[in-house]
């Protein structure tokens, strides 16, 4: 029992590394693609 609460402590860190990467990530590309449609004069909101 205790070796499935250290793997489930290991695999939450993991987990919220994953998330905090994946947001930047999307944070990253999300700036990137609205300044893009800006400055190529798109119209789309």
């Amino acid at each position: 029992m205790a070796i499935g609460f250290s793997i489930d402590k290991f695999m939450s860190k993991v987990r919220a590394l994953t998330n905090i990467t994946g947001n930047g990530v999307a944070a990253v590309f999300v700036s990137w693609w609205k300044a893009s449609s800006i400055t190529s004069g798109c119209t789309r909101t």
